[in-house]
């Protein structure tokens, strides 16, 4: 795993992460599968465009990941092509449930109530 420093310079933020926090997550952090990395997932489920989908946005705004889908992209072509999409704004960094655990868990909880009908 990268450095804080190196994670940062990539623009990656570790903002409202403390010192504890940040030790805790790189003593249990596994490496990602090179797979995951080097190859385009497969997908040919058509179902899967109606799944409701939320994207909680921590690093960038809903207005920026927006326009960022609309400009194409490419880490974010998926999201082009669902007809269900959530957008919420939690400021924060890119591991929200880490520093912001709280309203992470209610961003999540509000928009299941909206999916059931509750």
């Amino acid at each position: 795993m990268p450095s804080w420093e190196e994670l940062e310079a990539d623009g990656n933020s570790v903002a409202g992460l403390s010192d504890e926090q940040l030790a805790t997550f790189r003593r249990r952090a596994v490496p990602e599968p090179g797979a995951a990395l080097r190859e385009k997932a497969q997908l040919s489920n058509e179902a899967r465009l109606d799944v409701l989908t939320t994207v909680i946005c921590t690093s960038l705004s809903s207005s920026q990941i927006k326009a960022a889908v609309a400009e194409g992209w490419p880490w974010l072509a998926g999201l082009a092509e669902l007809r269900n999409v959530t957008y919420v704004d939690l400021p924060t960094n890119h591991w929200p449930m880490w520093s912001r655990p709280e309203e992470t868990a209610a961003a999540i909880s509000a928009v299941a109530q909206l999916a059931s009908g509750s």
